[in-house]
């Protein structure tokens, strides 16, 4: 996972969520999806008052693609060749970088 300082960031339109809250100076936040930008900071209070960190940025490492589609097949009489064609799985958690056909004969 990346991190990184981030200026001029806000989570307009998001919703902001408290991951932890005490008096500890670290956090495991176990909630995070794949493949997923994810703004953090500090609120800190005491009596007086609170204060706002920055923002940092991080992103989530990929995850195992879902929802793969059947592919769909076409067969060609004239030639006797078969084309096989698929779409983008539904959630890709990542950049796909292979895609790989694989054939198995059908037993009766």
């Amino acid at each position: 996972p990346g991190t990184g300082q981030t200026s001029g960031v806000s989570c307009a339109g998001g919703v902001a969520t408290t991951v932890a809250s005490g008096s500890g100076l670290t956090a495991n936040d176990t909630t995070l999806e794949s493949f997923t930008e994810y703004l953090y900071r500090v609120r800190s209070a005491n009596r007086g008052g609170s204060a706002t960190s920055p923002w940092i940025s991080v992103h989530s490492r990929e995850g195992v693609p879902s929802g793969v589609p059947r592919p769909t097949a076409l067969y060609d009489e004239a030639d006797g060749s078969v084309d096989v064609s698929w779409s983008h799985p539904t959630r890709s958690n990542g950049i796909i970088t292979q895609y790989r056909l694989i054939l198995s004969p059908r037993h009766p």
